[in-house]
This record gives structure tokens, sequence and C-alpha cells, in this order.
């Protein structure tokens, strides 16, 4: 009688990868499928009156890349690059945009009921996606679109 026949989505809990990262000692994560290579911080060629979360610009095999200092964006103040900082090339808006990151750690599979969600805005960021706790630290999950929306950063 109240038996409920079990359907394909119900037992389906997602498992996706996400790159993690550190900026000011925090750990945030953006999603794997996205990100298209990892490149060690090399010249950033300035662009005259860009905004301040732009950090210029770089050639990539040929291709121009904008660099974004991931850490103006969300907040932290600007550091000097270490040997570990590294420009991490994602797909954005169909373009490729870099986010210079203090380091890369691993890839990790996070299943979708691991992720605990936050407030629709934490602190007025709607980019934060949710929180994930891997071995005892919390990541930050980080929606690039919405971090690097057209309006406010590009």
């Amino acid at each position: 009688m109240g038996n409920k026949t079990a359907t394909a989505n119900d037992d389906i809990d997602e498992s996706k990868p996400w790159l993690t990262f550190f900026v000011d000692n925090e750990t945030y994560a953006v999603g794997a499928l996205q990100t298209q290579e990892v490149l060690q911080q090399n010249q950033v060629t300035p662009v005259p009156g860009a905004p301040p979360h732009i950090l210029g610009v770089i050639n990539v095999r040929g291709d121009i890349v904008t660099v974004v200092d991931t850490r103006t964006v969300i907040g932290c103040p600007r550091a000097e690059a270490t040997k570990q900082t590294r420009i991490v090339l994602i797909d954005v808006h169909n373009e490729t945009l870099g986010l210079l990151v203090d380091s890369v750690v691993e890839i990790v599979s996070i299943k979708d009921s691991e992720v605990e969600p936050t407030a629709s805005a934490v602190g007025g960021h709607d980019y934060v996606m949710g929180v994930y706790y891997h071995q005892e630290k919390l990541t930050i999950l980080l929606s690039v679109d919405k971090l690097l929306s057209k309006d406010e950063v590009i």
C-alpha cells in the first residue's frame, strides 16, 4: 500500500571531480571539468587601465588569456608570488581565463550528499556553492561562473 516504487534517480548520489587550491590559507575548489590546465606562475603582462582584479594577460601556446587575481576577487589582500603559485586555466562563459592561486592541492571526488549547502549568499557572495569537509578541513566550493560573472569581473 504505502510502498513507493524506486526510480533510477532515487539512489543517485553523483560524485564529481573538484580541483582544490589554497588562497590566503583557505582551501577552495572549482569544478575540475571546467579546468583545462594548471600552469606555473609565469610572466603576466599588465594591461593599462584594467580593473584591480585583472593582473594582465599571458600567452598560452598562441592564445592570449586574461589572468584574474583570485585573492582580490574573494576579498583577500594581494600577495607576492612563490614557487607554489599557479595559474589555473578554466573555462568560463565560453572563454578561457586564468585564476592566480597560492597553490594547487589535488583533485578530489565529492558526492553531492557530502556537500553542505550554505546560505544563498554567504556574506553577500552567491559564488559559494557549499562546503565540504575533507580530512577534517573545510573546503569552500566555488561556482566559477558566478565568481567570474561577465558583469563583475571580465
